[in-house]
């Protein structure tokens, strides 16, 4: 992937912003300011990279077919955190890019507790690190499949997020492949 122009535009002071529209595309803008410097939408998070690198260093459009919806398959790491509906900002500080991840992330329930619940039927109250208690129940899906469902029964004061919250992974790198690549393997933070 050709990511000279954007390497150049954060070097320079833009920044980088990824998102996915609302047709599924991956978007790509390099921004200075206000004012938009290169822009990208493609299929996937790598052509559109490609693209909005392109019209960075041409300073002009590069006239590339325009679709109206992207694909619902993830081509990279990067692509699916994207896909999800997640965000990407990068920028420089000092001499290292920086690269942050936002988004939303889920609660995932421990598997053992999920495979007692369905093996045994009895519910089973578990509380998770984020201070959320839940009962989880065993469940039967309209095509008889087997799951579990869960109730909040009793929650942090003043958190209403119990079953999504917001996160951010941030990454550093001598370039923009390279804080991606770290953010990706960050630690998910919460953002309260």
């Amino acid at each position: 992937m050709g990511l000279k122009g954007t390497n150049k535009a954060l070097k320079e002071g833009c920044k980088v912003y990824s998102f996915r529209s609302g047709g599924g595309l991956r978007v790509i803008r390099i921004e200075k300011g206000k004012k938009l410097m290169g822009y990208g939408d493609y299929w996937n998070v790598e052509i559109a990279l490609s693209r909005a690198s392109k019209e960075y260093l041409t300073g002009k459009d590069q006239n590339e077919p325009r679709y109206l919806t992207g694909s619902s398959t993830a081509s990279s790491p990067l692509d699916s955190w994207i896909l999800r509906g997640r965000d990407l900002e990068a920028w420089r500080e000092n001499d290292k890019i920086v690269c942050q991840l936002k988004g939303l992330a889920y609660v995932e329930y421990p598997k053992d507790i999920t495979e007692e619940v369905i093996k045994t039927g009895k519910p089973v109250v578990w509380t998770s690190d984020r201070g959320y208690t839940y009962r989880l129940t065993k469940y039967y899906y309209a095509d008889s499949a087997v799951g579990v469902i869960s109730e909040v029964i009793k929650r942090p004061e003043g958190d209403d997020f119990s079953i999504m919250y917001h996160i951010t992974k941030t990454g550093y790198g001598k370039n923009f492949s390279e804080a991606v690549k770290n953010a990706l393997r960050a630690k998910e933070v919460e953002v309260k």
